[in-house]
């Protein structure tokens, strides 16, 4: 038998023989739900949102105004561009209020 110590054994294990597997070695530990979130973000970060067209402003404050009082959602479009010329992600939600 050997006469060095466990630890002695262990730690030159460790610094010359024990091969990392890197990302291999992790990917078991994935869960369907982070596999699918992933996925979903990497959807919505290649997403190009086109141009919707411009509404008048009576005509979005009689939408807005409906939308308030009967809870239906509403899609609102900044009328603005990033850095690529890609319009900015819609917002969608219930209309709390405006002004």
């Amino acid at each position: 038998m050997n006469d060095e110590p466990f630890n002695q054994t262990v730690t030159n294990y460790f610094k010359n023989d024990y091969r990392e597997r890197g990302k291999i070695k992790w990917q078991g530990y994935f869960l369907s739900d982070h596999t699918l979130s992933l996925n979903h973000d990497s959807n919505d970060r290649h997403q190009v949102t086109k141009k919707l067209p411009r509404m008048p402003l009576d005509a979005i404050k009689i939408m807005l105004r409906r939308a308030s009082v009967n809870y239906n959602q509403v899609i609102v479009q900044q009328d603005y561009q990033d850095t690529t010329d890609h319009m900015l992600t819609n917002v969608t939600g219930l209309v709390a209020g405006f002004s």
